[in-house]
């Protein structure tokens, strides 16, 4: 890897070991396409995200499970949504 100045991680290193890409998403009941940045995150940062996300992670677990068939999953997404964001 290398160095900038003073053994200065420079900016073109940061976007090696961190690539940010774009991706076009699709809401599958609205069709309207959605452009998302998306960014790989450091060890400390996933950490990180997984503990201020877990109560969030738990609900979307609780919400569906694989025999739910997708539009159950849809109706109750919403209800838990509703349910975290209050």
């Amino acid at each position: 890897m290398s160095m900038g100045e003073g053994g200065r991680k420079t900016d073109r290193d940061v976007e090696l070991l961190f690539p940010e890409r774009t991706v076009t998403v699709t809401c599958p009941d609205t069709k309207k396409e959605t452009d998302v940045i998306v960014t790989e995150l450091s060890l400390l940062d996933q950490l990180t995200v997984q503990a201020e996300c877990a109560a969030l992670f738990g609900a979307l677990a609780a919400c569906c499970t694989e025999e739910d068939d997708p539009d159950a999953c849809r109706s109750r997404g919403r209800s838990e949504r509703t349910a975290i964001s209050g």
